[in-house]
């Protein structure tokens, strides 16, 4: 889930807007949307491309890896070490 996507529609619905606008708008436009945007759908050009750009930055990742991703990463390099040798498998190398 994205958490910024969340904390938008949090906020939207919280201080702009009610939780029944936001369902009619994703029951009777969104969920009706198939297939990727085409802009002459739209009546307001301008409008739609800003729209795009919100999704694009609401979709981008979050800068800092969870920690999971961390630890993954963590033993993947650990795994590459051993490969080459340059690591026994009891070692751990240094967090960074």
């Amino acid at each position: 889930m994205n958490d910024r996507i969340v904390t938008f529609l949090y906020v939207l619905m919280r201080d702009h807007t009610t939780p029944g606008v936001v369902e009619d708008i994703l029951q009777n436009h969104a969920e009706k949307q198939n297939g990727p945007v085409d802009l002459k759908t739209y009546s307001n050009q301008h409008l739609a491309k800003y729209a795009i750009e919100i999704a694009r930055r609401l979709n981008k990742r979050n800068v800092k890896p969870s920690v999971k991703k961390q630890e993954a990463a963590r033993r993947a390099g650990k795994v590459k070490l051993e490969k080459r040798g340059l690591l026994n498998a009891s070692e751990t190398p240094k967090p960074d």
